[in-house]
């Protein structure tokens, strides 16, 4: 019986007094800088510019990539929902290709070079990594590659998701 179990395990855990004898104070500077942080934290910085270019599928399959709206983040390969636990932001499934030929490259505002967003993604446009801005000229052929696309604090999650490089060989 479900309630004989739970008795057994009484005792197991901590009680209520023991996490109220656990607490520590904090000044309310410290209070001020921790909730900062956690609202700054979709905003965190990378150490590398972004750089976004719009892409044409050269037909060589797809790779199926799924977009949280509530939370900004990426899923690949893709879920069945978001891993937030209070997340109530729709989900939308996007297809990239396996192999793409850029078009050209979008000149992003300064602020946006350095957070990822995934509005980008939703427009059809793709993340540029591992070149040099002298190799991405249109008709460049380019490959998928699993990148981080964002960190999310100390507390958080590290998403990685694709991305495209030139390619190195063609098969």
């Amino acid at each position: 019986h479900v309630e004989n179990g739970i008795r057994k395990r009484e005792g197991c855990g901590p009680k209520v007094q023991e996490y109220l004898s656990r607490r520590k104070e904090i000044d309310f500077p410290t209070y001020v800088s921790y909730l900062a942080d956690r609202i700054r934290r979709e905003k965190k910085r990378l150490t590398y510019p972004r750089v976004v270019g719009e892409v044409e599928d050269t037909g060589d399959g797809s790779l199926e990539v799924l977009l949280c709206l509530g939370c900004n983040r990426v899923y690949y390969p893709i879920r069945n929902r978001c891993f937030q636990y209070d997340c109530e932001g729709p989900l939308e499934k996007i297809t990239l290709p396996r192999r793409a030929r850029l078009i050209r490259i979008i000149d992003l505002p300064i602020k946006q070079r350095r957070i990822f967003d995934i509005t980008l993604m939703r427009e059809g446009y793709v993340y540029i990594v591992d070149s040099e801005p002298n190799e991405l000229k249109p008709g460049v052929e380019l490959e998928p590659v699993i990148r981080r696309l964002n960190y999310e604090g100390n507390d958080g999650l590290i998403i990685y998701g694709p991305c495209y490089r030139p390619m190195f060989r063609r098969s």
